[in-house]
């Protein structure tokens, strides 16, 4: 049996933080519900009450809801803020709605730009099975291929020490 790493725990402690969030505050954590500002304060309060999860694993999981392309189409759209109870909040403003479309919209162009990459990736790894035993495949060779900061790899002979004579 292997110990739990540092970030493996950290990891596991805020799934079950999402997971008591979700448990505890049903009406908050369904797509289109965007959370009323400064919601976070009664939700910890709750949590030290109830003896929940930590303050820094209820934060993250916070973020990583309200990072969520679900809950940025529901602040885009304007649907109304809910407060922990359920009960409506404030609306969303245009300006948080413009800046949820402006991260929906990266959030796209950066899956946009991983799947390229993929495609490119798969596309050299095919390349190069279909290159003829005996030669490299097209590009530059080994001796001539860079680091991923551009630079050329270089390979240093060992000094040669001279034998003592005796």
């Amino acid at each position: 049996m292997t110990e739990e790493s540092k970030k493996e725990q950290k990891a596991r402690q805020v799934r079950e933080a999402r997971e008591w969030l979700q448990w505890r505050f049903p009406a908050l954590f369904e797509p289109g519900v965007p959370l009323a500002i400064g919601e976070h304060a009664p939700i910890h309060e709750t949590a030290r009450a109830e003896g929940g999860p930590e303050p820094w694993a209820i934060r993250a999981a916070l973020q990583s809801w309200t990072h969520h392309p679900k809950y940025l189409k529901a602040l885009a759209q304007q649907h109304t803020r809910r407060h922990v109870d359920g009960s409506e909040a404030e609306p969303v403003t245009a300006e948080q709605a413009e800046r949820a479309r402006r991260q929906l919209a990266e959030i796209e162009r950066k899956r946009k730009q991983a799947q390229e990459d993929e495609k490119r990736r798969k596309a050299k790894q095919q390349e190069g099975k279909k290159a003829p035993q005996g030669e490299e495949p097209q590009g530059k060779k080994e001796s001539e291929a860079a680091k991923p900061g551009g630079r050329p790899t270089i390979t240093l002979k060992k000094k040669r020490r001279p034998q003592s004579q005796q």
